[in-house]
């Protein structure tokens, strides 16, 4: 698994430092994919609410309203409706490229399961809502979606009628079909506000939005793409006509077409797959199990600082029990902490350890790396500081361990997260002889734990506690936070801070600014992306074949013949005087039955049907029915594939008790026209199987 994450993570960030280039650290998109999700979340629900304004419940009404919409008030109303299917493509793209990153970038174990789990709960719980309101527009490719949609769920979900007999024949649909769907469309977002709420339960200050600039750019795409290329409307949806060629949403119906030239069962199976992939990926064996943060209670004063600091809410503030003049104090929750150390950079009193590591033993590791020789009148003395996460030390360090390659005079302790630097490590580095010094991390607004590189840089400019001493010249203090930092490239920068500290060189670099035409043409191109694969026109059915549809709902009688004793000593046992009453209370156990003799005996008779076409049997079973009892209906669906043409069409179905000969037969020459569908469904009342309009 890390040979792929290494992998996608070499071409990964070499699109970062692009964008790093074309946006700046701060506006790069790829760093604010999570918060680029919700910010499309909030305008799906305010496009949705506008929406559900004009929309009618209705098998007939329900495409007239978006009709009108989309022609009477293309303004407003029609553009709302682009901007609704256009963001819940562009959601569904940058999920998936949220999850690619957070693999890739091997932050998915350990103490982030809870929100790579939530997140890939979401994003199948986002799909699945967005496939529902495509049925509700009910046009031609609505029509494809509920098809395929049933087809897979008949598969899978077998608890009552297949869903699919909603599609049987117009008189099938119903207006209650189109509430159930608008219903839960609606309900299942509420849903995921608890899957979003868990996604961040442990992420202390979630960055739910994206920069305001950044979101007013991707809003502006969005907008522009709906005015200059609505989102169409097929013809009305006709579940007697085979949909030919529709414009598939490749975001939404990614799976379908693999439907369409296989079965359910291996749609399933790669859906599944995926899932359960997906899923249990965090315990996959990999990687080192992290260190915890520990309190050192003597000398905890109940600042609150760590608590503040933590990036995953992994330390709490709990009041104190001890004799201690201090009310509170600081408390580790174990499977939450993630070994970063930023705790350690946020206390003054030395009261957090990190396994070996700790505020003093730092002191002391740089005074014996500032004493241990190796300086030269030639060139500065320099205390570096690399990030385990930014840089393969290995690379740069020379022959002894602790120095940089042909530069005796910069010393390198290297630490699990930049965040773990206190300002008053850096101010003894200062008094220890070093001239300058030197930190290195994660790419700036990009810190692997979230919020080292950031917290570092506000105490280094003193407007976080704790604050680097007013007599530090902020100029002898140099930070270097790029993605994948490479062993060239961190010598060439320590060079250039030497140079500088030589020359005395220190103001502070301005900093960057967007490159704006540049990134508005790359912020276009996923807008272009999204416009071409969520309109794909293909034909996921051959309007050239005719379609035979066999629908099937239909109680047999029951095994045991109730006689009249049977009924009377039945109801009987069911019924109870009340005290003082002539009324008698009825057991729910027994309900009379109109036309239905019942003693008791639940179980019905099984059923068997047998298909004919052309005299060639296409299909033959026995059905139980439905229901712990075996008491309930028997459901079936059929769908059939045939040449245009005229065809002859045989049931034969048998549901009581006789071994030989059929109860129910039907035996018709039917013409199939070209790219039509003929349905059948069956009742019992009307003599058995009969042609469904």
């Amino acid at each position: 698994m890390k040979i792929i994450s290494d992998f996608g993570k070499f071409f990964w960030v070499k699109i970062e430092k692009l964008g790093n280039k074309i946006f700046t650290p701060a506006y790069n998109p790829f760093y604010h994919l999570g918060g680029i999700c919700f910010h499309l979340m909030y305008l799906l629900f305010i496009t949705g609410v506008y929406l559900l304004f004009y929309y009618t419940i209705s098998v007939t009404e329900s495409y007239k309203s978006l009709q009108y919409l989309m022609t009477e008030q293309w303004y407003l109303g029609g553009v709302m409706r682009s901007l609704h299917r256009y963001a819940t493509d562009g959601l569904m793209l940058v999920m998936g490229l949220h999850l690619l990153r957070e693999f890739f970038m091997d932050r998915y174990r350990f103490y982030r399961w809870v929100a790579w789990f939530s997140g890939v709960g979401l994003l199948f719980t986002i799909w699945i809502t967005a496939l529902i309101g495509y049925w509700m527009v009910w046009d031609t490719k609505a029509q494809i979606v509920g098809l395929f949609t049933a087809e897979l769920m008949d598969y899978f979900i077998y608890l009552n009628e297949p869903m699919s007999m909603n599609f049987l024949a117009p008189s099938s649909l119903t207006d209650i079909f189109f509430f159930v769907i608008l219903f839960f469309h609606i309900s299942v977002p509420t849903f995921l506000l608890f899957i979003a709420w868990l996604h961040y339960a442990r992420t202390s200050k979630p960055r739910v939005n994206p920069p305001a600039l950044l979101s007013v750019s991707i809003l502006t795409l969005l907008v522009g793409l709906s005015f200059l290329a609505p989102a169409p409307m097929g013809e009305p949806a006709d579940l007697t006509k085979i949909p030919g060629v529709v414009n598939i949403d490749w975001f939404l119906m990614i799976f379908f077409p693999l439907l369409a030239k296989t079965s359910a069962a291996t749609v399933w199976a790669t859906i599944g797959g995926l899932f359960l992939f997906l899923a249990v990926l965090p315990w996959i064996p990999g990687g080192k199990k992290p260190e915890k943060s520990k309190v050192i209670l003597d000398e905890c004063t109940g600042c609150g600082l760590c608590h503040d600091d933590c990036p995953y809410e992994a330390i709490i503030m709990a009041e104190r029990k001890d004799e201690s003049p201090y009310e509170m104090e600081a408390q580790v929750i174990p499977e939450r902490c993630a070994e970063c150390g930023i705790c350690l950079g946020s206390c003054d009193y030395d009261a957090i350890k990190l396994g070996s590591w700790t505020n003093p033993g730092l002191k002391e590791e740089v005074s014996r790396l500032m004493a241990s020789g190796g300086q030269s009148k030639d060139a500065p003395n320099i205390m570096a500081f690399t990030c385990d996460k930014g840089i393969k030390v290995k690379e740069i360090l020379g022959s002894q361990g602790k120095t940089v390659q042909n530069l005796p005079s910069v010393k390198v302790i290297n630490l699990p997260c930049a965040g773990m630097i206190n300002p008053i490590i850096v101010e003894h580095a200062m008094k220890s002889g070093a001239d300058g010094v030197f930190i290195s991390g994660c790419g700036s607004n990009d810190c692997y734990f979230r919020t080292g590189n950031t917290w570092l840089e506000k105490r280094l400019d003193g407007s976080r506690p704790p604050a680097l001493k007013k007599e530090v010249d902020p100029g002898k203090v140099r930070t270097y936070f790029e993605p994948d930092i490479k062993a060239e490239d961190f010598i060439e920068k320590i060079n250039g801070f030497m140079e500088d500290l030589k020359g005395e060189k220190l103001e502070k670099a301005p900093p960057a600014k967007p490159m704006f035409v540049p990134a508005i043409l790359v912020l276009a191109l996923p807008a272009i992306l999204i416009g071409f694969l969520s309109n794909y026109p293909m034909s996921l059915m051959d309007s050239e074949k005719a379609i035979l549809k066999i629908g099937l709902k239909h109680k047999t009688s029951r095994v045991y013949k109730c006689t009249k004793e049977d009924i009377i000593r039945f109801a009987k046992e069911k019924t109870t005087a009340l005290p003082g009453s002539k009324k008698v209370s009825q057991h729910m156990d027994y309900v009379r039955r109109k036309g239905e003799q019942y003693c008791g005996k639940r179980e019905r008779n099984p059923a068997f049907l047998e298909i004919f076409l052309d005299g060639k049997k296409v299909y033959s079973n026995t059905f139980s029915p439905a229901g712990l009892h075996s008491d309930g209906p028997i459901f079936f669906y059929k769908k059939v594939v045939t040449d245009p043409g005229e065809h002859r069409v045989q049931f034969q179905m048998r549901d009581s008790e006789r071994k030989e000969g059929f109860d129910y037969l039907y035996d018709e020459v039917i013409r199939f026209e070209k790219g039509r569908v003929v349905a059948y469904n069956f009742d019992k009342h009307e003599g058995g199987f009969k042609l469904a309009k």
